[in-house]
């Protein structure tokens, strides 16, 4: 385009490893001789690039002009080979150190970068502020010393005039000789002058001084171009052989490329024949799976008919707990009745009769009972009491005579029997309340009896209640835990297929991947589902640390999987492409043209060209300035496709 610029990446040498990064870093960014020609370059021909002047002048793209030299800065001295040698190996020191810097941690380290440079700024300012202080007590020194200089001065003047006039004595008579000097000169050379044709001897003596001056001078030029010349030379022949290394170079490559495409392609059809082979055996294994859901059905209803038979085992063995528990009650009750007639009869002398391994009635306690009657005092002032349990009664070895009793006592209960025991039992009452005896204990004992048998009562009848909402519980429980097994499993399954679609391109056409994990498996309702997702060509990490563009994409996949377990008529989708470039915001289109159809419509809200040419209705708002309102417009799209 012109003589006087070259490209920035011309003028610079470096190693082939780092050629990309320099092509990344230098950009279109050119070098210019002057200032006049990077004008020309950027603003009279529009070519939108960074030029760059030999004295620092810099003309950014948007056509601002930063740096260069002010008036008094225009000599500008050539660097030295020795200083171009020097920076070279700085620059291969600093890049070697970049390349054995790790990068994991190159974030790391340009952090640590930055807090150096900033720790270096503040012990620069730290410096210029002492310089300053400084300056400032020189800057007095200084008026101090301009005082001194000024009364020098003021001192001075006068011999100074005193001097100025004898110069100018001595200049005059110094003239005068001069003149002398002039003419005696005029007369010898006098001949030399009038045969040459010139005016003295003092014009011929300047006009030969001119000439060899100006021979001089166009010889340094001469020097000056040829050397110049030279440098260019030097210059293009080392440009002319970096550009045949960079061609062997990218020959080489080309070559190596070429090798490795056709090992890939090779690699593609093994994989193809793999890929058909595990079909094969995924199709068998998917034959095997119904096999085994089969089998699984059958073996489920087997277990679901045992467990109705347990369940009828548990009611029945419920009865017959049911059944141990009165009767072992019943003998409470009647160990109780047992122990209260043995203490009327210690309480009353009833000599009853005893065995002979019997222990002695003497030794019958009297506070157990005491104590029950206390309990029951307790029972009988707090009756919405559940928790009553019958007092221990123990037999304390005391074991009644039964033989002296009469055959009809002996014999097994009758009814006749116990009504005549009763009357006997009645008239005997009859005799003792005549003799006014005290039978408040047996009557409060008889009260809590009865209030204990209730008590049972409404105790069997909460624990049967307690155990139907516990069967009901539980069975919302497990209709829960199924619902959702049922709805994770359909998404997790999904997912993984949504994403890859989402994220497949040519370039890697097996996409991302994606899949969900439970962290509570027994109840997974509990806890958190944990996302995942790894986008192409980039290893696993946490969604935080993903980008605003593969967050969307992945947050998109998981709401496209969500709503296939049960599919709305209508999908709304409010500027999702927001954060997306434009070959994700392709991939978003082509998802949506492939999954429209009739019973799922996809409502789009976008201000992205890419996505919304693809619709088949376009509905735009827009204001009305007359009506002051807004308004919309329908273009149906379906007739231009």
């Amino acid at each position: 385009m012109h003589r006087g610029m070259r490209m920035a990446i011309d003028t610079i040498e470096y190693d082939n490893a780092v050629e990309r990064a320099m092509l990344y870093a230098c950009g279109n960014a050119i070098v210019c001789d002057d200032l006049a020609t990077a004008k020309y370059i950027c603003y009279e021909k529009g070519v939108e690039a960074k030029a760059v002047t030999l004295d620092g002048t810099v003309i950014h793209k948007g056509g601002l002009m930063t740096g260069g030299r002010g008036p008094g800065q225009q000599s500008a001295r050539r660097w030295e080979d020795t200083e171009v040698e020097n920076l070279r190996k700085l620059k291969d020191k600093l890049l070697a150190d970049i390349d054995a810097l790790p990068k994991g941690h190159r974030r790391g380290i340009e952090e640590e970068t930055l807090q150096g440079e900033l720790t270096g700024l503040e012990q620069r300012l730290t410096y210029a502020t002492e310089e300053m202080r400084g300056l400032e007590r020189n800057l007095e020194s200084k008026k101090k010393e301009l005082d001194f200089a000024q009364r020098q001065l003021n001192e001075g003047k006068p011999k100074y005039q005193e001097k100025a006039q004898e110069l100018q004595t001595i200049q005059e008579n110094l003239k005068g000789y001069q003149d002398a000097v002039a003419e005696v000169e005029d007369e010898i050379f006098a001949g030399f002058c009038q045969r040459l044709d010139y005016d003295n001897i003092r014009t011929y003596v300047a006009q030969q001084g001119s000439l060899q001056q100006e021979g001089a001078q166009k010889k340094l030029e001469f020097r000056t171009q040829k050397s110049k010349l030279e440098y260019q030379i030097k210059f293009e022949q080392d440009r002319l052989q970096d550009t045949k290394n960079r061609i062997n170079v990218l020959e080489t490559r080309a070559q190596r490329d070429q090798t490795h495409i056709a090992e890939l392609e090779a690699q593609k059809e093994s994989m193809q024949s793999e890929l058909d082979i595990l079909n094969a055996e995924l199709d068998q294994f998917g034959e095997q799976l119904d096999q085994q859901k089969a089998k699984n059905a059958k073996r489920a209803e087997k277990v679901a008919e045992q467990r109705r038979e347990v369940q009828k085992r548990s009611k029945n063995v419920d009865g017959i707990l049911k059944a141990v528990a009165g009767l072992e009650a019943e003998s409470q009750r009647n160990a109780a009745d047992k122990y209260a007639l043995l203490r009327r009869c210690k309480l009353e002398d009833v000599d009853i009769p005893l065995t002979e391994n019997s222990a002695s009635l003497e030794q019958l306690p009297i506070d157990d009972l005491l104590q029950a009657g206390q309990d029951a005092m307790d029972v009988d002032e707090d009756p919405d009491s559940s928790n009553i349990q019958l007092p221990s009664v123990q037999d304390y070895g005391i074991e009644v005579d039964f033989d002296t009793l009469d055959d009809d006592l002996k014999e097994d209960s009758d009814d006749k029997l116990d009504d005549e025991l009763q009357e006997k039992i009645n008239t005997l009452n009859g005799e003792l309340e005549k003799m006014a005896p005290n039978m408040r204990a047996l009557e409060r004992l008889q009260d809590v009896e009865g209030k204990l048998e209730s008590t049972e009562k409404d105790f069997e009848v909460a624990r049967i209640g307690a155990k139907k909402a516990k069967d009901a519980f539980q069975e919302v429980k497990q209709q829960r835990f199924e619902l959702f097994n049922k709805a994770f499993s359909h998404i997790s399954d999904q997912i993984g297929q949504i994403y890859k679609d989402l994220t497949r391109s040519a370039s890697m056409p097996m996409g991302g991947q994606a899949y969900l994990d439970i962290e509570d498996s027994d109840e997974p309702y509990l806890e958190g589902i944990k996302y995942h997702a790894m986008p192409p060509a980039k290893r696993f990490r946490d969604m935080e640390h993903l980008s605003g563009g593969e967050k969307t994409m992945a947050a998109l996949a998981l709401l496209f999987a969500v709503h296939s377990y049960q599919p709305s008529p209508f999908f709304v989708l409010d500027e999702v492409d927001a954060a997306l470039d434009n070959a994700n915001v392709a991939k978003i289109a082509n998802y949506i043209r492939e999954h429209a159809k009739p019973g799922m419509q996809f409502i789009v809200i976008s201000l992205k060209t890419s996505l919304f040419q693809g619709s088949e209705t376009l509905v735009g708002i827009y204001r009305d300035q007359t009506a002051n309102s807004s308004k919309a417009l329908t273009l149906d799209l379906r007739k231009y496709q």
